[in-house]
């Protein structure tokens, strides 16, 4: 973790990952890269999508997609308010997403738009101030998105997936919601 009020967090995630028989790979570059919130797993498919910007470097995606011959995804956030990939981008099924386009670079939104035929823009305000595309979908269909962002969530109705709002407002003050509270995947 690049911050020192999160560094504390990494011994006690390792110990419960080892315990739960994950190996740990310690990469050897001295470049940041914190993890699942930059590192989106494509659903149905052996792909990462990886998050370039304050909180993960190319340098360290580009050294794990080589030591796990791992296809990674590259996109540039550029927005300050979107630190982490999961704040602008939730995969939500194999052929949909949830996202934000202006937090990402011109570059990086055409690779979206190349490579996920359906897209759904959450609403700006709910973005910034819900982390709207801090949800997740545990299935393909359904939703898990923060109480409150009403807009976004009426998109998604619209696309066809069924919605259930949560409160994270204590999580929110930290800088995550939904997507952030979960441990894998």
């Amino acid at each position: 973790m690049r911050w020192p009020e999160r560094r504390g967090e990494v011994p006690h995630v390792a110990r419960a990952l080892e315990a739960a028989g994950l190996e740990r790979l310690e990469l050897a570059t001295t470049e940041r890269l914190e993890g699942m919130g930059d590192g989106l797993w494509h659903p149905g498919r052996r792909l990462l999508w990886a998050g370039i910007g304050p909180r993960s470097s190319r340098e360290a995606w580009r050294e794990l997609a080589e030591r796990l011959d791992l296809p990674v995804v590259s996109l540039e956030l550029v927005e300050p308010a979107f630190y982490h990939l999961d704040t602008a981008l939730a995969l939500l099924s194999e052929d949909t997403c949830l996202w934000l386009p202006e937090a990402l670079a011109s570059n990086s939104r055409a690779l979206v738009e190349r490579l996920i035929p359906r897209r759904i823009e959450a609403d700006t305000h709910e973005a910034h101030t819900l982390l709207a595309c801090n949800a997740c979908s545990p299935d393909g269909r359904n939703v898990l998105i923060q109480r409150g962002a009403e807009r976004t969530s009426s998109r998604l109705r619209a696309a066809g997936f069924t919605v259930h709002e949560l409160e994270t407002g204590e999580f929110l003050k930290s800088g995550g919601s939904v997507f952030c509270m979960k441990l894998l995947g």
